[in-house]
């Protein structure tokens, strides 16, 4: 039988396979490489979904380190991960079209952890890009 805290680095390491799988942490050496990122990481698919709005994401290691704890402590696992990751990123996401000056966003451990706010740098000049809709001009 494992003791608790056999079973709580078996939880983590499992996360942090799962966090891995999900592409949640995207640098596949920080744990001896063992598990490698996959193409539609959740990193990814945030990264992209900014990106329509000209806005770089960023996440801090420890932000994402901060993710995969939070997912152990409320005893959600991996399919957890993406909620955790939503509950930090969608209130910027309301934020981003209406506020044509955010150029990044950067999550700390600080955002995931105690709901801090989100590193946003702006640029009064950032203008975002629109792209022509392909829909006929009427």
């Amino acid at each position: 039988m494992q003791t608790q805290q056999e079973l709580k680095q078996s939880q983590s390491f499992q996360i942090v396979e799962d966090s891995y799988k999900l592409g949640i942490v995207d640098d596949a050496s920080a744990y001896d490489g063992n598990i490698y990122e996959p193409k539609n990481a959740l990193v990814k698919q945030y990264q992209k979904l900014f990106s329509y709005d000209d806005v770089k994401l960023v996440f801090e290691p420890d932000a994402l380190e901060a993710v995969a704890d939070k997912a152990i402590e409320r005893n959600i696992g991996a399919r957890g991960l993406r909620a955790v990751m939503e509950g930090v990123l969608t209130p910027i996401m309301y934020d981003i079209p209406s506020d044509h000056t955010i150029e990044q966003v950067t999550i700390t451990a600080g955002a995931v952890k105690d709901g801090a706010e989100p590193v946003i740098l702006r640029d009064p000049n950032h203008h975002r890009s629109h792209k022509d809709s392909d829909a006929p001009a009427s």
